[in-house]
């Protein structure tokens, strides 16, 4: 152990006689070039100080790193009025969610990841409706469904966990109308809401 100090301190002796040559340099030359090589020059000797101490002493490294790491299980973002305008949680149900706000204080951007693993963003209007959602399931399903201003589904794009995908668009009443899409080798598909024909009306006509 004696021997290892020894040594260490042999190390440092010598660096510290390099970094003095060095450092007598620069300062000959601060005092031809001016103030801005004497910054360079005192930046030069704060960064040398922390390199070193963190070369012979290793604990300092750990010390640094464990005083930036902050564990909570809520963040909340306000602005300087204190509106809400960011939240970052932990919920008991084992989600974690990260939601922005706007200036009026409505989530308009979620991010998530739900307890079984699926993650999942949202994009929120004013009236607190999702009018984008891109998520993938458990299944390895992903699935983007875009809705209307009434909240009511219109399209939706997803790829299945087999490969298959498929486009599929919606009526005001959120009804699938239109649909086409791939299955996993490639066979497509096309399908067209059934037009009602009218019904014939079979009633006997009178006679005149």
């Amino acid at each position: 152990m004696t021997d290892t100090n020894a040594e260490t301190k042999a190390q440092m002796q010598a660096m510290e006689n390099r970094l003095m040559g060095r450092i007598s340099r620069l300062e000959r030359s601060r005092r031809r070039s001016g103030w801005f090589t004497g910054a360079l020059l005192v930046g030069l000797v704060g960064s040398i100080a922390v390199s070193s101490a963190m070369i012979f002493d290793p604990s300092l490294v750990s010390s640094i790193q464990s005083e930036s790491t902050v564990r909570a299980q809520q963040f909340v973002l306000e602005d300087e009025d204190g509106n809400l305008r960011g939240l970052w949680q932990l919920a008991e149900d084992g989600t974690v969610r990260l939601s922005i706000h706007d200036a009026a204080g409505q989530g308009r951007l979620n991010l998530a990841v739900l307890a079984d693993g699926a993650p999942g963003v949202s994009f929120v209007d004013e009236e607190d409706r999702r009018r984008v959602v891109l998520g993938l399931l458990p299944d390895q399903t992903s699935t983007l469904v875009f809705a209307d201003g009434g909240g009511v589904a219109r399209a939706v794009l997803g790829v299945s966990e087999t490969g298959s995908s498929s486009l599929l668009f919606a009526d005001a009443e959120g009804m699938s109308r239109v649909s086409l899409g791939l299955d996993a080798s490639g066979v497509g598909g096309f399908v067209l809401p059934e037009v009602e024909e009218p019904e014939e009306n079979t009633d006997p006509q009178p006679n005149n």
